[in-house]
């Protein structure tokens, strides 16, 4: 098979299998990655990052920091918001269409990519890319876990972990315990592992001390203290040394993904690396997404904010949902909620009950397989005494939402990478 087109690559790969296809094993993806790059090692430095929440900005704020240097450095994440190539950046830039479909053309060629799972495939191309340019650096983001992700195929030469709590149960685990052995997978010997969460699951400790991992971990090696305006960074560099940055301020991404690429930073230990860069990437670093707050004006010319968020489980709807109550807002607040039907929707949207002036809930529309209907949300937050409209789609929510926003109204949209995604393609059709 060999296309010229991108868009028809992935018609071809999407009608094979879907896009979200789980088949968690090492096997498949190390026998392509002997055929894509046999001994060939991707960067001087591998960083690969695990966790329930948090690694996607963790990777944004290690590209923040990077781009201030003369360091060449490429990243692989997942899943994508709008773009396919989102997933594999070069220098904080996706990939072009064409040398996807070439890298795509190539791995046709191969019998041993013939059974991957697309996520194994996007990243068997994703290395196949990494190594047509000499790098510096490669920030790898596990897609689901970390033991048996594809990812792990791959020895880090640096491992983060963000935090652990519930999600994905029947892959991972139904305990904080099991899902953290999980994603202590992704340590190996002599190496560094840095753990974000302040509170350290008991597999975490345990694994880093049986396979001797350097542990780097937040309230034990590196200290994070926490202000009402600020916070302190205590960290260690590569000769253990101890290293602060002092009243940094509060960033818009998680702070614990903040700590995380700090130290991951400290420990690459290149000279250009400099406090200015930690400090500027601490302020500045943004994600799609992930906190993203945009002004609009609506077609009655009234002036109101959206906040977009990919909260899909309990640790990040009690993130989102703190965010939200430390933002002051002097109109109303409105939710547009779509998830899943995979997710823990109770625990994720408990934290947000008297947040919300009012829910509206409606359906993924191009998930359908495993979209939440929202009917079952609806009916339980009603239930719950919350103000509800449900939706069949979330274009027509979005819709009816901003006809009725008056200024200074919020409205928060949040529940699945597929929820925003649905969200702003129907904001950019007005």
């Amino acid at each position: 098979m060999s296309f010229k087109s991108l868009d028809l690559w992935f018609a071809y790969l999407t009608s094979r299998q879907s896009t979200d296809t789980i088949n968690l094993g090492l096997e498949r993806i190390a026998c392509c990655l002997i055929d894509v790059i046999g001994h060939q090692k991707l960067a001087k430095t591998i960083i690969t990052i695990a966790g329930t929440n948090g690694k996607g900005s963790t990777v944004a704020y290690l590209e923040s920091i990077l781009k201030h240097t003369d360091l060449t450095y490429a990243s692989t994440t997942s899943p994508h918001l709008y773009q396919y190539n989102e997933r594999i950046c070069f220098q904080g830039v996706p990939v072009s269409d064409d040398k996807l479909a070439d890298t795509f053309n190539f791995l046709d060629t191969l019998n041993s990519a013939k059974k991957l799972t697309f996520f194994e495939w996007m990243f068997a191309a994703a290395c196949y890319l990494f190594i047509q340019t000499p790098l510096d650096v490669v920030i790898l983001e596990v897609g689901l876990g970390g033991r048996l992700d594809a990812i792990n195929a791959i020895d880090p030469d640096i491992s983060v972990i963000t935090t652990v709590d519930l999600d994905h149960i029947e892959y991972l685990g139904s305990t904080i315990e099991l899902i953290a052995k999980e994603k202590a997978g992704i340590m190996r010997k002599g190496k560094p592992i840095i753990y974000g969460d302040s509170m350290i699951p008991n597999s975490i400790l345990e694994h880093a001390y049986q396979v001797g991992a350097i542990p780097f971990f937040r309230g034990i090696q590196c200290q994070v203290k926490e202000y009402e305006h600020d916070w302190d960074f205590q960290g260690l560099q590569v000769n253990q040394q101890d290293y602060y940055l002092k009243s940094l301020p509060k960033p818009q991404l998680p702070l614990t993904s903040a700590f995380c690429a700090l130290q991951a930073a400290l420990l690459i230990g290149h000279p250009g690396i400099t406090r200015d860069h930690l400090v500027d990437a601490v302020k500045n670093a943004q994600l799609s997404g992930r906190n993203e707050l945009l002004p609009y004006c609506t077609d009655r010319q009234k002036k109101v904010t959206i906040l977009l968020d990919v909260a899909h489980n309990p640790q990040s709807g009690r993130y989102l949902a703190q965010k939200i109550i430390n933002t002051p807002c002097s109109g109303r607040r409105f939710a547009l909620i779509a998830m899943l039907n995979t997710k823990d929707f109770e625990n994720t949207l408990s934290p947000f009950f008297n947040i919300f002036d009012q829910w509206c809930i409606s359906s993924i529309q191009n998930h359908q397989k495993n979209t939440l209907n929202g009917k079952i949300i609806a009916s339980w937050l009603i239930q719950k005494n919350q103000a509800v409209l449900y939706y069949n789609n979330i274009k027509i929510a979005a819709v009816f939402i901003l006809n009725h926003m008056e200024h200074d109204d919020q409205l928060v949209v949040f529940g699945s990478f597929y929820t925003i995604h649905e969200f702003r393609v129907a904001l950019s059709d007005r």
